[in-house]
């Protein structure tokens, strides 16, 4: 999957293309961020930005060998 990872150099973060940027790598879906922002992201001197690629996180799955189901809202 294409991410787009992004690393804030000030240590107290740093707010670009209307994110807030941490000052450790944060992971993005790439198709979460337009080109006119990725563009802005990449000339801005206070950010490290990188286009990578992650694998695929397997699904869950239970004792019995079935995916199990996830709630993502704790």
């Amino acid at each position: 999957m294409k991410m787009i990872r992004i690393i804030a150099k000030p240590a107290a973060g740093f707010r670009r293309a209307g994110m807030y940027h941490p000052a450790k790598a944060v992971d993005h879906p790439a198709d979460d961020i337009t080109a006119k922002q990725l563009k802005a992201l990449k000339e801005e001197p206070q950010l490290v930005v990188q286009e990578v690629e992650v694998p695929d996180k397997p699904a869950a799955k239970s004792d019995d060998g079935k995916p199990t189901k996830t709630n993502k809202n704790p």
